[in-house]
């Protein structure tokens, strides 16, 4: 397990879109407990990474995550998301998957 390594990936303008809407509704939530509270912090950190860098219109973007956002994502679908069928799901499955290779084993 090496929790210092970056997590870098490619995510298309589309993914990166929904994404950013779906933190962005993950952050009006009030939760009740420190740990979700840090999780949402992080998340925030996430889409204000994600507004800089659609600033510039590309169709595919390479994200590099500190282990701590990466594992906010993978947080956010293992316990928020849970489906991988749709576009956002799918991708954040195959996140999870990779983040759990890097960071988990």
């Amino acid at each position: 397990m090496n929790v210092s390594q970056p997590y870098r990936t490619h995510l298309n303008r589309d993914f990166m879109e929904g994404l950013y809407k779906l933190i962005e509704l993950m952050l009006q939530q009030s939760p009740l407990y420190d740990i979700d509270r840090m999780h949402l912090a992080v998340l925030g950190r996430i889409k204000d990474r994600i507004y800089q860098k659609m600033g510039l219109y590309k169709r595919e973007y390479t994200m590099t995550f500190s282990p701590e956002e990466a594992i906010a994502l993978r947080v956010l679908y293992t316990d928020y998301v849970k489906e991988h069928l749709t576009n956002i799901g799918n991708r954040l499955h195959v996140i999870s998957n990779e983040v759990h290779r890097q960071y988990c084993q």
